[in-house]
């Protein structure tokens, strides 16, 4: 089987990635040589373009990019979370009214249930894309 195919089967393997909203995708150059590039096109422009020889190289961008965004989702909403946590447990400790520090992870808790409900079906599909891959090799 040609590298070519080999290529064409981990596109396969992950269609619904790259028919997403974050412009993914593979060329194949003049010269035969592979890329892989995802496009901004609220930006209009490349977020990442990089060559690749191999499909097992394929796999493993589609894979970094996957927890890239996954990350990028989650990691400033977990952070802020932590913070609010550490202001109502502060607040308490120091034996202060909390009550509006309650309030205020509340509210980002409300900002979190919006983002996940709005965000749903690109998490979904970042989820079981990763754990598919994880399925796979474990």
């Amino acid at each position: 089987m040609s590298e070519r195919e080999k290529v064409q089967m981990v596109i396969d393997k992950y269609r619904e990635l790259f028919d997403g909203e974050d412009g993914m995708d593979v060329a194949i150059s003049v010269k035969g040589e592979f890329f892989f590039y995802t496009f901004s096109r609220e930006y209009d422009y490349y977020e990442h373009f990089v060559k690749f020889h191999t499909a097992e190289e394929l796999e493993k961008l589609i894979i970094g990019n996957m927890v890239n965004d996954a990350n990028c989702i989650l990691e400033p909403l977990a952070d802020e979370l932590e913070m609010q946590g550490r202001n109502v447990q502060e607040a308490m400790t120091e034996g202060l009214d909390f009550t509006e520090e309650v309030v205020k992870m509340s509210m980002h808790l409300e900002t979190l249930e919006k983002v996940f409900s709005e965000n749903n079906d690109v998490l979904r599909t970042l989820f079981r894309g990763m754990k598919n891959v994880c399925d796979r090799i474990g």
